[in-house]
């Protein structure tokens, strides 16, 4: 196996909602799928990317300067206006803007500098039960990066999770199972059809490695966004069910209800999110109502700082440790 390099857009230190735990949490970038609620936009191309804040410029003018392919001009009025179509991501402007209105997002590390930024955290883990977990984007893409950093990870002692949407090669998949110690599944529809239309691709690939995960008898648990006029039916729930009565291991399952936090986003990747509009988060009450489906499986949502657990319609309210 080549030793080689992940490409991230993020870290986030002290989370609580990616597994077991105070976690860190890896983002990859790069996804096989282009759902368009998607809160991450910028971890859609695998390359780097420039954001661009209009609202944070100041008008220093430094990015003109500093850009070898004029992707920045100023009209009279002071507008700054940024040529996209001619940038390639290489960060130099970011690296002179003084008032964060131009953002690189996305570099390249190994695996070895990636251990050492995460043990940093290791005390947290440990008093926590909690560990490391890479995310996305779609971190299955970056299978090698993946393996090798989470056996640095094992000799550590640290705990590790992957969040994949399961639309990546099997053998992928296989090459990570040593190394993980649980999976979060995300699913998005049950009908293939509908699957294709909301995220780009089919849903034949994802349930055939869903298959293959429950059989390897790795712990992992399911996660289904909420994402309102897509899947918030109990019909569609309904159908989830069916699936997952054909499945023997999973651990519970979580229902995450769609945010509005990566709208502003796509404003500054120059992406079109036209069908965001006027879509806004599920109710509590809804997210109960469609919990209620599932009779053979605990699931589990956030509401505020709490979580709340459903078992069998029976209902539980935790506050978050």
């Amino acid at each position: 196996m080549k030793n080689l390099n992940g490409n991230l857009f993020d870290i986030q230190r002290m989370s609580l909602h990616d597994g077991p735990g105070i976690r860190t949490t890896v983002f990859l970038k790069g996804c096989s799928m282009h759902c368009f609620w998607c809160h991450n936009p910028e971890s859609l191309s695998p390359l780097p990317d420039v954001q661009f804040f209009p609202v944070r410029c100041i008008g220093c003018r430094l990015c003109e300067d500093a850009c070898d392919w004029h992707c920045h001009r100023f009209e009279d009025n002071g507008i700054h206006i940024f040529n996209r179509e001619c940038c390639i991501g290489c960060g130099k402007c970011t690296a002179v803007c003084p008032s964060g209105s131009l953002v690189k997002t996305g570099y390249s590390i190994s695996p070895e500098q990636l251990a050492d930024i995460v043990s940093r955290d290791k005390t947290f883990f440990g008093h926590s039960g909690g560990g490391v977990t890479v995310s996305g984007g779609e971190p299955l893409l970056q299978p090698d990066f993946v393996t090798l950093f989470f056996r640095l990870m094992k000799k550590m002692g640290i705990h590790t999770a992957v969040e994949t949407a399961l639309n990546i090669p099997s053998e992928s998949l296989k090459a990570v199972l040593p190394e993980t110690d649980l999976f979060l599944a995300d699913l998005k529809h049950p009908d293939p059809r509908t699957h294709r239309t909301v995220t780009g691709v089919g849903n034949e690939l994802i349930l055939q490695n869903l298959s293959l995960l429950d059989s390897s008898r790795k712990p992992y648990a399911i996660r289904i966004p909420v994402i309102p006029g897509v899947n918030d039916t109990e019909e569609v729930m309904n159908a989830f069910q069916v699936l997952i009565d054909g499945l023997n291991h999973p651990l519970y399952l979580e229902l995450m209800p769609y945010h509005e936090y990566g709208v502003g986003k796509y404003d500054s990747l120059s992406k079109d999110c036209h069908q965001l509009d006027g879509l806004h988060p599920p109710t509590k009450e809804k997210l109960i109502q469609l919990a209620k489906c599932f009779n053979s499986i605990q699931v589990r949502f956030r509401d505020g700082a709490k979580e709340i657990m459903i078992t069998g319609g029976v209902l539980c309210e935790e506050n978050q440790p």
